[in-house]
């Protein structure tokens, strides 16, 4: 009504079932949002405050959550408490968080932003930190970057990458890149079939830049395997390599430290460990079964087997001068 009420409202006090039409921008309607609150408000059909189990049902993706905005003027909406965002398409992706925002342009859901313990997952990674925010593409995760108090941790099959910030690069959501920033660590099994062991392979820096394998455009079922793995400033590595003495269930153990760790892998297999500047490193062989029980070896000197559950005995760095050891040929063909 002019000159009494300038704007439109609406109020729906017990549960309701609103449906948001959408236009493309050529003012062409497209399939609607259906939104289902417990209270539901809005202005000039606009602007909506949704209050309690809120359900937003949208072409790309399903959302939940305890209250909510939506701007169906410019494509924003805020989930608040609880909230929980599952895409659609040929790759799902879920995210948790207790407050997400969400960026639409032309009904194409672009950027999401999460803040507050949350929690991105797909068919091959799992991503937790305080804030998550995710760039959007076809309905697929193209990147995503996590940081905040809480330190950022991505899990793969296999690996683990925990770092103070994390930028991954996933194009149509399959795993590429991955930038790990300040005390990054990395983790991954070994080779089952050359080695057994409970422990597991790691490398630790200042930064740690992970490259995976191409996988073809239209191959949505292969898993991103790694093919190298950098480590920056005070950089460490352990790796566990079949032994001498052939027995799987005794590895050798390879641990250096550098200024610049590089581990090459082929099939998710270290194939070399190659390090620049500051290089000290150790390789260790598993004591032969004819020594294990203190017996004398080849050269008459008495062995002994330490105390089950001590730790092994490692010279300190300083004292060794050993070359640093290679596990195989560099794929790259680099020395």
């Amino acid at each position: 009504m002019p000159s009494i009420r300038a704007t439109s409202r609406m109020w729906a006090p017990q549960r309701s079932v609103t449906s948001l039409v959408q236009r493309d921008s050529t003012g062409k309607k497209d399939e609607p949002v259906v939104v289902e609150a417990d209270r539901t408000a809005s202005t000039n059909d606009s602007l909506f405050f949704l209050g309690g189990r809120v359900h937003v049902t949208r072409t790309d993706l399903y959302s939940t959550s305890d209250s909510a905005r939506v701007d169906n003027g410019t494509g924003f909406a805020q989930l608040l408490g609880s909230a929980v965002v599952r895409g659609k398409g040929k790759r799902v992706f879920t995210l948790e968080s207790t407050v997400i925002d969400l960026f639409s342009h032309e009904q194409h859901l672009e950027r999401v932003v999460s803040k507050g313990n949350a929690r991105a997952t797909g068919e091959d990674f799992d991503l937790t930190s305080d804030t998550i925010v995710m760039q959007i593409d076809s309905n697929q995760i193209q990147r995503a970057q996590a940081w905040g108090k809480k330190r950022a941790t991505v899990l793969s099959p296999g690996r683990q990458m925990i770092a103070d910030s994390l930028d991954i690069l996933m194009p149509r959501q399959q795993l590429r890149e991955v930038h790990a920033l300040r005390g990054a660590f990395a983790e991954s099994d070994p080779d089952s079939t050359k080695v057994r062991t409970s422990e597991r392979d790691w490398i630790r820096g200042d930064t740690l830049f992970a490259v995976f394998d191409s996988i073809p455009p239209g191959d949505t079922t292969s898993k991103a395997r790694i093919k190298r793995i950098i480590a920056t400033g005070r950089a460490k590595s352990y790796q566990q390599v079949a032994s001498n003495s052939g027995r799987i269930d005794k590895p050798a153990i390879n641990y250096v430290r550098g200024r610049l760790i590089t581990v090459f892998f082929d099939s998710a297999t270290v194939q070399s460990v190659h390090v620049d500047q500051n290089a000290v490193g150790v390789y260790l062989e598993p004591t032969p079964p004819d020594t294990a029980k203190g017996a004398p070896a080849k050269d008459g000197a008495p062995r002994t087997t330490p105390a089950k559950g001590a730790p092994p005995a490692v010279p300190a760095p300083t004292k060794v001068a050993a070359p640093v050891a290679r596990t195989g040929a560099n794929p790259d063909g680099h020395d």
